[in-house]
């Protein structure tokens, strides 16, 4: 978690610092956090960076994983995909 973490943060900061609209439509980022984000130095990044809990959830439509899953014959990919369905459907 706390990899997957730094990563989505780390490049959506690269991103804020450039190109604030496009973190905001690449990251699913509200404006005010992109613009703390572009700011803020990467000791202020730290608390983040260690959540215990994943920091970003999966944006991919609901009808996109089912015809994934569908059409999948390898059964990890069934499975994961079958987890993230599952969650997306109870809101996380």
């Amino acid at each position: 978690m706390r990899e997957a973490n730094r990563t989505v943060l780390l490049r959506a900061r690269e991103v804020a610092l450039l190109a604030p609209e496009q973190a905001v439509v690449l990251f699913g980022l509200p404006r005010p956090f992109v613009e703390w984000l572009a700011s803020a130095d990467l000791a202020e990044l730290d608390p983040l960076l260690e959540a215990p809990v994943v920091m970003f959830s999966c944006r991919v439509p609901a009808s996109a994983l089912a015809n994934l899953k569908n059409s999948s014959r390898h059964g990890r990919l069934h499975a994961a995909l079958a987890t993230v369905t599952a969650g997306s459907r109870r809101g996380n």
